[in-house]
């Protein structure tokens, strides 16, 4: 009797530690997946491509990751596949970090030492935020041309041939063919651009108005107006292209009709300074 009571306890403590043990290796694998989900190299970085943008439901997507481990959705457009989100890494492809600032003084100084391009590449978030979200983070030009990449591999930031090959698609495939308008609203998310902007995402694009951070701003009253500005009414993107004089060329590829019109145009190319803090978009090599 004393054997079977015995046999029964050593039973017992054997399903209970197997229960314990399984619990543990259960506790064990969460905290493992809670790592590798966060152990992107910017703890205020997304994973997710859910990052509250409206894209096109009748578009396929795909996705990509970049340095930082966040995952964004793409879209193949014509013969090019692109990000369909603004990107918002924080390293190169090397694992270097890219130095972020939000001063004037840092951004202004940016490109000076011709000799030290490592350092010269600059991010932030628009405005101040406490994280890129939707919008993804601004980046001077020094950033978007470096040598170690901002791009993961098999991406690049795109040259301005590759631009304007997807205006001329633009062009060729809105609503109205030819007409810049058109052509914007056909590369512009259905939302989040000033109210007066008509746009229906037909590329499936879902450009951002993500506006821009200026790197000089002129005295008061005008230096909050011009250190962030143009959010839900412009957005630029980085080229790869430069133009005599060093001066880099951006793609302006949604900005308002200058003369007030409703909707948004597409501007080709754009000279600009290349301390401006504007977004990027990738291009699949």
């Amino acid at each position: 009797m004393k054997s079977t009571k015995l046999m029964f306890a050593l039973s017992v403590v054997a399903t209970s530690a197997s229960l314990l043990l399984s619990s543990c290796n259960l506790l064990n694998n969460e905290i493992d997946n809670m790592g590798q989900n966060n152990n992107g190299k910017n703890g205020d970085q997304s994973g997710s491509v859910d990052q509250g943008i409206v894209f096109n439901p009748s578009k396929t997507y795909g996705t990509m990751t970049d340095n930082d481990g966040n995952v964004y959705k793409t879209i193949t457009i014509g013969n090019q596949t692109w990000m369909a989100e603004n990107l918002r890494t924080t390293h190169y492809r090397n694992g270097d970090l890219i130095s972020s600032s939000s001063k004037i003084t840092d951004w202004q100084m940016a490109g000076m030492d011709s000799m030290s391009t490592k350092a010269n590449g600059l991010q932030c978030i628009y405005d101040d935020a406490s994280t890129p979200g939707k919008w993804g983070r601004m980046y001077n030009w020094y950033a978007a041309t470096d040598t170690r990449s901002i791009a993961p591999k098999g991406w690049h930031v795109p040259s301005n041939k590759e631009w304007r090959a997807l205006y001329d698609y633009a062009m060729s495939h809105c609503s109205k063919p030819n007409d810049s308008q058109s052509a914007a609203n056909y590369l512009c998310c259905t939302k989040e651009w000033d109210a007066s902007n008509e746009t229906d995402n037909g590329s499936g694009f879902t450009a951002l108005p993500a506006g821009h951070k200026f790197p000089f701003i002129p005295k008061a009253p005008y230096q909050s107006q011009y250190n962030f500005a143009k959010r839900g009414y412009e957005t630029v993107y980085w080229s790869t292209v430069t133009v005599p004089l060093n001066s880099p060329l951006t793609f302006s590829i949604l900005d308002l009709k200058p003369y007030g019109g409703t909707g948004v145009d597409v501007t080709p190319e754009v000279a600009d300074l290349s301390q401006e803090g504007i977004s990027i978009r990738l291009i699949k090599d």
